[in-house]
């Protein structure tokens, strides 16, 4: 059985390209979500194996002006309570942070660019040998990666559910 992997895309540049490459490379199908272009979110999950939400320039909060994020937010409620893989990039981080009930406030400082991190030692990150930069956090998340510069970096809600607030360089 082929393993599928979906993508949720928010806008035009930022696509899952080096990553859908990696997962076709390994025999995963993949197929890519473009919600600001009007595609819908499978209402049946029973193909769907793991989810990658993408990034974007909107905040979570401002479902009025993207109202694609409303739909998402219950799409991933419901990925999570089938416990199927998720991982949230940028953008896609915070909206799962959000459907787990965590509060989402505006960062204290610019978080643009690439900031120095030290991964801690987990079998997420084994062989993980790069720069990542980092956003917020959900209570009760296992601290994975920590920056200095705040005290929520990336977090693991569980094994099954990888939450990655981060861009590696490539």
């Amino acid at each position: 059985m082929t393993v599928l992997v979906l993508f949720i895309k928010h806008i035009d540049i930022e696509g899952p390209d080096t990553l859908d490459v990696y997962f076709k490379k390994k025999g995963f199908q993949t197929q890519t979500i473009e919600l600001q272009r009007g595609d819908c979110l499978p209402d049946d999950l029973s193909r769907v194996d793991a989810v990658i939400s993408l990034g974007g320039p909107m905040n979570v909060y401002e479902e009025e002006k993207y109202p694609f994020l409303k739909s998402e937010d219950k799409f991933i409620k419901r990925v999570v309570s089938e416990e199927i893989p998720f991982i949230g990039i940028c953008l896609g981080s915070q909206l799962l942070a959000k459907a787990c009930g965590a509060k989402i406030r505006k960062s204290p400082e610019k978080e643009i660019g690439f900031l120095p991190v030290r991964v801690k030692k987990d079998p997420l990150f084994e062989g993980l040998d790069k720069e990542l930069d980092v956003l917020t956090a959900v209570v009760g998340a296992r601290k994975l990666i920590d920056i200095g510069l705040y005290d929520h970096a990336v977090r693991q809600l569980k094994v099954e559910i990888g939450r990655a607030s981060c861009r590696e360089r490539v």
